[in-house]
């Protein structure tokens, strides 16, 4: 998901053994010069280029993870997995209709937005 231009990928075939980052370099440019993979039509400003982006993805307790583009996507389903403490359920990523959502947002000011926001409707303030 690319929330603040409003957009998404459906991504049919993602093997949990590849990384984010191998996945991403098959939808984005590598750089803001590589001529290799074209730039989204919806991307104007050109900073949706793999070295640029930050994925994230929610959790069950809506917290908000930074997911290094390095893990493989079974890596990621464990990173959200927090074990029950003191009764309290346990944590895990969110399904959305049985879908798993990353948000990929450029570094900066889209990225500190996003935060801000998704804090604020999650803390109902």
């Amino acid at each position: 998901m690319y929330p603040t231009h409003a957009q998404s990928d459906f991504i049919t075939h993602f093997h949990q053994e590849t990384s984010l980052d191998d996945q991403l370099a098959q939808m984005f440019p590598s750089s803001p010069s590589s001529g290799q993979v074209p730039f989204p039509d919806w991307d104007t400003k050109r900073e949706y280029y793999t070295s640029n982006l930050v994925v994230y993805v929610e959790t069950r307790y809506r917290r908000l993870l930074k997911v290094g583009k390095d893990l493989t996507l079974r890596e990621v389903l464990a990173k959200g997995f927090r074990a029950p403490v003191d009764g309290v359920a346990k944590d895990g990523v969110v399904l959305k209709d049985g879908l798993l959502s990353f948000v990929v947002l450029p570094k900066g000011t889209e990225e500190k937005n996003f935060i801000e926001e998704f804090k604020r409707k999650r803390d109902g303030k």
